[in-house]
Parts: C-alpha cells; sequence; structure tokens
C-alpha cells in the first residue's frame, strides 16, 4: 500500500515514466493499482534484498513499505554506498538508517530525508522539545550536506546551508496514514522533472498541504484519504500554476 500511494504521488506530480522496484510478492499489486508505472521486480520473495538500477534514473526515492529485514538494511546500505544522486528517503529507509546510523555517512549530498519527530529521534537521538529537534535538524543537515524535512502541523524544511522553511499550507487532513508516502513521491517526481532537492523539499511540502485543502473541501477532514491527497495533486499544481500565468 505505503510503495501503491507513493507511486500515485510520483505519477501525479507529472513525472513522465516511473519504475517501482518490489519484492516478487508486490507483482500483482502494483501492477493492478498502478498500472502507469513500470515494475521492476527485486530477488527477493517477500523482501527488498538488492537496490541495483539498471538504467541513468532522473531521480530516486525509497523507504515507502521497504520494510526493514536485515537484507534490506545490507541492500539500501549498498545501494546509498553506489549512486551519486540525490535520494528521497522516507519511512523504512529512516528506520534502516537508525539500525545502522553509519549509513548517514554513504548519503548522497542533497538527498532528502523526510523524517516525522519519531523517525528523526530514532536517527539523532530523543529531543525533549520541538525546538531541540529543530537544532539538531540544522547541525545534521550542514554536517552531511542533506535536506532535511521535519514532517509536523507546521512542517520545516532544513537547507545545508542552515535555511529553516516552515510551510504555511498545511491542513489536520493530511494526518492519514499513507500521506507521507504520497508526500515522497512527490518530492522524486519534482526532482525527476530536474527541480534542484532544496526547492523540490520545500514545493512539494506545499503542493501536498495544498491537496490535502482541495482533497478535504470534497472528502471532509476526517473522511480525507491519503487516496484522495495524491488524486487532488493535479488540481493543485494546476492552480499554482493558474496563479502564476496571471502576475
Amino acid at each position: 500500500g505505503a510503495a501503491v500511494l507513493a507511486a500515485r504521488g510520483c505519477l501525479r506530480a507529472g513525472v513522465g515514466k516511473l519504475t517501482v522496484t518490489s519484492p516478487k510478492c508486490g507483482y500483482q499489486i502494483l501492477q493492478t493499482a498502478v498500472p502507469e508505472a513500470l515494475y521492476r521486480h527485486n530477488r527477493g520473495e517477500l523482501n527488498i534484498v538488492e537496490i541495483h538500477p539498471d538504467r541513468d534514473f532522473s531521480a530516486f526515492a525509497a523507504g515507502s513499505g521497504m520494510g526493514t529485514n536485515e537484507m534490506t538494511v545490507k541492500a539500501l546500505e549498498d545501494f546509498l554506498a553506489s549512486i551519486n544522486k540525490p535520494v528521497v528517503l522516507d519511512a523504512d529507509a529512516l528506520n534502516c538508517i537508525s539500525r545502522r546510523p553509519s549509513m548517514l555517512d554513504y548519503l548522497p549530498p542533497r538527498s532528502i530525508l523526510t523524517p516525522h519527530a519519531g523517525e528523526f529521534d530514532r536517527i539523532f537521538g530523543s529531543h525533549p522539545t520541538a525546538s531541540t529537534r529543530l537544532l539538531k535538524a540544522i547541525e545534521a543537515a550542514a554536517h552531511y550536506n542533506v535536506v532535511i524535512v521535519l514532517k509536523g502541523h507546521y512542517t520545516q524544511t532544513v537547507w545545508p546551508d542552515g535555511s529553516v522553511l516552515v510551510n504555511s499550507s498545511g491542513t489536520e487532513a493530511l494526518a492519514t496514514a499513507g500521506s507521507g508516502d504520497v508526500l515522497t513521491g512527490l518530492m522524486a517526481g519534482l526532482m525527476a522533472q530536474k527541480m534542484p532537492p532544496e526547492y523540490a523539499a520545500v514545493a512539494a511540502v506545499y503542493i501536498h498541504g495544498l491537496a490535502g485543502k482541495i482533497a478535504a473541501a470534497s472528502n471532509g477532514i476526517a473522511g480525507t484519504t491519503s487516496e484522495d491527497i495524491a488524486d487532488a495533486l493535479g488540481p493543485a499544481i494546476q492552480s499554482l500554476t493558474e496563479q502564476q500565468q496571471k502576475r
């Protein structure tokens, strides 16, 4: 389900061609739920056991529905050490890193990490307040030369240069299972269209929030699902495009 939602988020971002890597057990689900996406099977039946891109992809995202099997942790480590392009890391990719923190040293420059408070603390240590967590994120983003998206009611995006951008488009409708997976796909989709990671992170968070508001207008805050948010990404992007054209 998480992989499906990330794929939908990526496709709704306007990406031209998407490939999803999954264990063999995911073939029928992905080909049925997201037929627009290409499928690349993994050697593992139930777990990701290798990540070896077979072509020069424009952007990468990892973590949604990935699992934290020991073979998966090793596969992610090898993958990060072998590529030279920024990658979006969310969910189980972050959990894998928390199990093997040495992976932080392999992160490609300007990669995007998208943790909520719990995921951040599992990697960088417990923090008593949001303020101390933000200070640690600023330090970590500079040290590892990455972008850190601290997800929350007012999501904060931290750039490697120490800049902190606070999102203004959030809504309670985003507090639904799978919403973060849609965001991951959206970020990867924007990066695939040659948007720099720093800007892709900020833009994706804003568009994601706007899509949440559009979805909630039709389904109500309580009734909005992640599928609704993914479906609203197109109208959200279109509304921003139209605003820009009017200026």
